[in-house]
């Protein structure tokens, strides 16, 4: 009998918990060989070995939340990474707002959220308009 966790593990938990780990370690190889279904499987697999059955939708469930957060910190740096070429453009480009020494109206725009950037043709567009402009006028069609 061993120690795990302050409980007493019986020899057949202790085998459960070596298979798991196998299971793990085989869905990682999996992930890797872009197989991600076999992967879930093998980690579903696991966790019913070792929390049985009624934990997997709690465990999926922080998984998706986490997946989610990741997602939204991604299209946070996406946006700032499009406002800083954004703001780049505006002041290296001879524009007709930079002629006039009005670039920051653009710059504002885009950082206001009333615009949004044209990801076909980099224009930016105020929002109320992106989709009539995707439909009409993008250059990017």
């Amino acid at each position: 009998v061993i120690q795990r966790f302050n409980m007493k593990v019986s020899s057949e938990e202790d085998q459960r918990y070596n298979i798991a780990s196998q299971l793990l370690a085989l869905g990682h190889e999996k992930v890797a060989e872009g197989n991600g279904h076999d992967a879930l499987a093998l980690v579903l697999d696991a966790i019913r070995m070792t929390q049985g059955e009624e934990a997997i939708m709690g465990i999926l469930e922080k998984a998706k939340r986490k997946a989610d957060n990741e997602i939204e910190e991604l299209r946070k740096s996406a946006e700032l990474k499009t406002a800083r070429a954004v703001c780049r453009s505006l002041t290296e480009e001879d524009t007709i707002l930079a002629e006039r020494g009005d670039e920051d109206i653009l710059v504002d725009a885009f950082k206001d959220g009333s615009s949004v950037m044209c990801r076909r043709c980099n224009s930016l567009i105020a929002k109320s308009r992106a989709e009539q402009h995707s439909l009409y006028w993008c250059s990017g069609n």
